[in-house]
């Protein structure tokens, strides 16, 4: 059982192999069609199993050495080296683009850094730019790191793309035609105001305009420069709110006031020519009594 011919795989193979192996060794005429019409494998089976033994150490031995010399060590199944090996080759090749990858970066570094330096002298033009270059670090968003980090691919991209295309004084060609396009920008800004957009087609208007992905981080950086006002305006209007909410509940829960019915003698009213007159108006408008009759009251005093 310690042996691995045992388990892990059919044994027939080997134990072919191991048929032919020992009619040979004590002189039996044996071929390997009849040791094939007896394990019932093919004979490409039987050749790699005699193989694979002839790589172990037992397989350099004699017949009389194989005979009296007891095994010392234990050889691992063919499938297991097989796949050692490819996992030692496989980090081998890993390693081995590490190397060149650090070595492409390590020769485009300086080249890297002159591109930076160029780069930031065109955003310092644009006030909006300059801002964003100023305060990105403060900010902390997240979205803006990963906007940064995609831009650094991306020149980085370039950067390897011109190197591949070019010969090895890449480094150059790129920092002349850098130094190129600063200059004619430079001479375009005199002029008399107008904006030229000869020589410019649909796609660089396109690249103008912002993605989605584009305004949804410029928006929110714009939110982050204004949380402290946002958040101001929003208090004031919660108060506000809320005054007009207390206002409300005060005009619903005070009683209604009974609503004095108008005098309509008053319009009638007419100056008193005397002052029994006088006095009979405001009898009348008192309303003492409904038991007495002022007509009556008046006859008789004009009769007295």
């Amino acid at each position: 059982k310690r042996d691995w011919m045992s388990t892990g795989r059919r044994p027939t193979g080997i134990c072919g192999a191991a048929l032919l192996l020992a009619s040979r060794a004590f002189n039996l005429n044996r071929s390997v069609a009849d040791i094939v019409n007896i394990v019932h494998v093919s004979h490409g089976v039987v050749k790699r199993r005699l193989d694979e033994f002839a790589n172990t150490p037992s397989g350099l031995l004699t017949i009389d050495e194989f005979n009296n010399v007891d095994l010392e060590e234990s050889e691992d199944p063919p499938a297991f080296q097989e796949s050692k090996k490819r996992m030692i080759e496989e980090e081998k090749r890993k390693r081995d683009e590490e190397k060149a990858a650090d070595s492409a970066v390590n020769e485009f570094e300086p080249l890297r850094r002159e591109f930076e330096v160029e780069l930031q002298k065109r955003l310092k033009n644009s006030p909006y730019a300059k801002m964003i270059v100023g305060n990105i670090a403060d900010q902390g968003v997240p979205e803006l790191s990963k906007a940064s980090c995609i831009l650094r691919d991306e020149m980085m991209d370039t950067v390897f793309e011109l190197a591949e295309e070019h010969s090895p004084s890449t480094s150059q060609q790129v920092e002349r035609k850098i130094n190129e396009t600063i200059k004619s920008d430079s001479n375009n800004t005199e002029g008399d105001g107008n904006l030229d957009l000869t020589g410019i087609d649909d796609d660089e208007i396109d690249s103008y305009i912002l993605t989605d992905t584009e305004a949804s981080i410029k928006s929110k950086y714009w939110m982050a420069r204004n949380s402290e006002h946002l958040q101001l305006m929003a208090e004031k209007r919660k108060i506000k709110e809320e005054a007009q909410n207390i206002k409300k509940e005060k005009t619903t829960t005070q009683p209604q006031r009974k609503k004095r019915k108008p005098n309509t003698n008053s319009a009638l009213k007419k100056e008193a020519s005397d002052p029994n007159e006088a006095m009979l108006q405001v009898i009348k408008e008192k309303n003492l009594s409904n038991k007495i009759n002022y007509e009556i009251l008046k006859k008789i005093e004009e009769e007295f």
